[in-house]
C-alpha cells in the first residue's frame, strides 16, 4: 500500500539549477527529502530558472551561450504553455536571472584565460537586467508565478560579496 502522496516538484534550468544539486544545495535538499516518496505522474510545481547564460554577449564566432532576448522570451512562453497544459493543477514559477558582479566576472576570466580574456566581460549587470525584465514580462503575460532574483539580491547591502 502506497504512503501519503506528496506533490512532484521539477527544477528546470541551466547551470545554477545544476549546481543546486551539490552537497548542501537547495536542489539536493529537496531531492533528499522527496526521494523515496510516492508522487503523482504530473508535477504540482515546476520551477524554471533560465536566462543567466542566455544573457551572455554573443561571441564573434556566433557560438557560445547567448540567446537573443526575443528568442529567450519565446522559449519561456513555450515552456510555460507546455507545463500549464500538463494538467489543471501544474503550477509554474519562473526565476529571473541574478545580477552580475562584473568585476568578479572579469577577474574570473583573467584567471581562466590570462591575457586573452581582455577587459570585456562576457556579460554585464545591465544585460542581466534586460533578461530579468523579460522574464517578469513573460510571467505576467502567461499568468505564472515569478521570483525576481535580480532585484531581490541587489536589495542586500554589499550584494556583490554577500550574495554572489
Amino acid at each position: 500500500m502506497a504512503g501519503h502522496l506528496r506533490p512532484l516538484f521539477v527544477l528546470f534550468g541551466a547551470s545554477f539549477t545544476e549546481y543546486s544539486f551539490q552537497p548542501g544545495g537547495w536542489g539536493a535538499s529537496l531531492a533528499d527529502y522527496y526521494a523515496r516518496k510516492d508522487h503523482p505522474s504530473q508535477p504540482a510545481l515546476v520551477i524554471v530558472f533560465f536566462g543567466t547564460n542566455d544573457a551572455a554577449f554573443p561571441l564573434p564566432s556566433g557560438k557560445g551561450q547567448h540567446v537573443p532576448l526575443q528568442e529567450y522570451k519565446a522559449n519561456l512562453r513555450q515552456i510555460c504553455a507546455h507545463i500549464k497544459g500538463l494538467s489543471d493543477t501544474s503550477r509554474v514559477v519562473l526565476i529571473t536571472p541574478p545580477p552580475v558582479y562584473e568585476e568578479a566576472r572579469r577577474a574570473h576570466a583573467r584567471r581562466m584565460w590570462g591575457f586573452h580574456a581582455g577587459n570585456f566581460p562576457d556579460r554585464t549587470n545591465e544585460r542581466a537586467r534586460e533578461y530579468a525584465e523579460a522574464c517578469l514580462d513573460v510571467a505576467k503575460e502567461m499568468d505564472v508565478g515569478v521570483i525576481d532574483l535580480w532585484n531581490a539580491i541587489q536589495r542586500t547591502k554589499e550584494w556583490e560579496t554577500e550574495c554572489l
